[in-house]
């Protein structure tokens, strides 16, 4: 029986990066959709459910860290690859630690090295799968 690729969501507010994500996730043999924003990201995940999300924190509408915790509310996505030029979330800011619990999550600062980012996508696949998720 043939596996199915997995669908990653990328989500960057930048239309270069994002199309540089696209094109590398799709050259690896990923499923992609794209989303500019975070309220397109979620109506995104909530139309076909991705198995990993690559998210931009500095994003315009919604910032990443939000756009996470309402997928995660939602049942939707799997681990999340955050983008970021700052710093991770306070234990204020996370008081649940939605962001370092979950098996896969990472931050990659930018910029981006694209190896750097498919590989910590197919890490965090990996160990998603590992633990059944």
């Amino acid at each position: 029986m043939k596996r199915t690729p997995p669908r990653l969501l990328v989500v960057d507010d930048e239309p270069h990066l994002r199309e540089q994500l696209t094109q590398t996730f799709l050259l690896a043999g990923y499923r992609v959709t794209c989303a500019a924003g975070g309220v397109q990201a979620l109506n995104a995940a909530v139309a076909e459910p991705p198995d990993l999300v690559v998210l931009d924190v500095g994003l315009p509408d919604i910032d990443g860290w939000e756009v996470a915790r309402q997928l995660r509310r939602l049942g939707r996505g799997g681990p999340v690859l955050f983008l970021t030029t700052g710093p991770a979330p306070t234990e204020a800011d996370d008081p649940l630690g939605e962001f370092g619990g979950r098996t896969g999550d990472a931050r990659i600062p930018k910029p981006l090295r694209l190896e750097e980012v498919v590989r910590r996508a197919s890490e965090a696949l990996a160990a998603e799968n590992a633990e059944g998720g």
